[in-house]
Formats: structure tokens, sequence, C-alpha cells
């Protein structure tokens, strides 16, 4: 589930791989519903860029990230080609996904995926470029969230927190928590607007803020 940028519409994915569509400015109406993937939606991400540019992103458990050009809107009878739909296969099950625009105005979209891997992609011209790709085999990546304020992505693990820098796509530092503190699938991570504190939630039922 996500709301649009300008909290116009929400996007809900379903177990069999639908992406329904709402307004919010017109009492929740259904506006669309897009077979987008052959298998449950784990992730959806949106993003306007400066240029006017929208873009919605979909990542399913069968393998794929779909990336909808959203600029001109909704209606009730387009399809899923009419968004100039880019259809990019990961080599395993999409767990999560964020957008984000470095230093350099360059729009990124960083996927981990269930084997254990985080891509770095550069989305230019309606092309999925790769730029990075991270495999450690003993690391789950749970949640991921960006602070624009410091440019890094922060991403959350099996025992590990890991800050990467998205202008090199390269991790900045990690470090390991205790072991009370045992992050398993409902660990989430978030930061706050200046990128400085950062809160943890997991399975022992603490919060923990960190800096």
């Amino acid at each position: 589930i996500k709301f649009s940028v300008n909290n116009q519409y929400l996007y809900i994915g379903d177990s069999i791989g639908n992406l329904h569509i709402y307004s919010l400015t017109n009492n929740f109406e259904k506006i669309i519903e897009i077979p987008a993937h052959n298998n449950k939606i784990n992730a959806i991400d949106t993003i306007e860029i400066k240029s006017g540019i929208s873009y919605l992103a979909t990542g399913s458990s069968d393998c794929y990230v779909n990336i909808f050009d959203i600029s001109k809107g909704f209606k009730s009878d387009l399809n899923i080609n009419d968004f100039n739909t880019i259809f990019e296969k990961m080599s395993s099950e999409v767990l999560n996904f964020i957008f984000c625009i470095d230093k350099n105005e360059t729009l990124k979209l960083i996927v981990s995926e269930i084997n254990s891997t985080i891509s770095f992609y550069q989305l230019d011209k309606g092309n999925l470029q790769t730029l990075q790709k991270h495999n450690d085999p003993n690391l789950i990546t749970y949640c991921l969230c960006y602070s624009p304020s410091i440019n890094k992505i922060i991403s959350g693990h099996n025992g590990k927190i890991i800050i990467w820098k998205t202008s090199s796509n390269i991790i900045h530092k990690h470090f390991q928590v205790s072991k009370g503190d045992k992050i398993l699938d409902n660990f989430r991570i978030g930061a706050d607007s200046n990128g400085i504190m950062f809160a943890t939630s997991n399975n022992d039922k603490n919060i923990r803020i960190r800096a």
C-alpha cells in the first residue's frame, strides 16, 4: 500500500498481482485495476521528479519489477501498456525497493531480493540500467528507507543495519545489533527528516533510537 506524492491517489497491491488505484479526492472511488503481476505484490513505491515526470513501481514474487510512467494520471480505460511500462526481471523474488535521487540528480531504484541481492539501478529515458549489485548469502533485507537530507539509503537485515552511499552505490558504514536486539521479519526502520537519527522496532517489543 502506498499514497501518491501529491496525496491524490492510493495504490494497493493484492495477493494475486493486481494493482488497485483509488482516488483520494473522490470518496475513495476505484479508478482502475491493473493486472501488473502473476503473483503477490510485495512492494510499491512512487516518486515525482523536478521535470514533472512521475513514476510508480511494483515488485512481486513473480521476480519482476514493473515501472509505470504515471505523469499523465489515470483513466478507467487505460491498460498496463499505456504507461510506457518497463518490465524488469530480477534473479529472484522481489522483497522490497525504494526510489531515490542522488546529489547528481540521478534517479535510482534500489531493489532487494530474497536471494540476498541488493541492486542499484539508474532510470533514464525509459531505460533501467544496472549500476551495482551486492550479494551476501548470510543477509536477508527486510526493509529499506531513504534520507534525502544526507543522501543515504538505510537497509535493515537479520542482525545488521547498513548505510549506503547513493552517489557511489557502496556501503558507507554498517554495524551489528546486540544479541538482545535480534532483527526478524517484523523489523522496520525509518530515518527522520534530517537523517541524523533513526528508529528500529523488532521482535523483542522494544523500539530503539540510533544516531
